[in-house]
């Protein structure tokens, strides 16, 4: 929606990428999974991160993150996405999915560089910090 910027309710958000994802699946119907991020530049640094999955039966979102004093943007989308194939191939739920996701990638925003250094026990130590 051309009508969805940094300013818009997370609400909004959700209901475009529900509505976005099942599109995208029914398009492509060896498609089984959608994931969304969004991260927002806000002013002084700040950033207001959250993520989406999608699959033929749930639609489950992370909690909004508003994040300051951000070190370095470069590799969190990676990190983000090898969280995700970490949790499903250790068959995690799509809420635990998501959720260590998010918390993978807004702990990289907190490093310097591509890569992160994370280990899985300080993310999941994130992910029970913010439930």
């Amino acid at each position: 929606d051309d009508n969805i910027n940094s300013f818009t309710k997370q609400e909004e958000f959700l209901t475009e990428a529900d509505r976005v994802s099942k599109r995208i699946m029914e398009t492509y119907p060896q498609c089984s999974l959608v994931v969304n991020t969004f991260r927002f530049n806000m002013e002084n640094d700040a950033v207001r991160y959250f993520a989406t999955v999608r699959d033929r039966e749930q639609f489950v979102y992370s909690k909004e993150r508003n994040c300051t004093g951000i070190v370095d943007k470069a590799g969190s989308g990676d990190c983000f996405m090898a969280a995700v194939l970490y949790s499903l191939y250790n068959q995690k739920s799509l809420q635990d999915t998501v959720d260590f996701a998010s918390a993978a990638a807004t702990g990289k925003l907190y490093e310097t560089g591509d890569h992160t250094n994370q280990t899985i026990g300080a993310v999941e130590q994130r992910v029970n910090a913010h439930r």
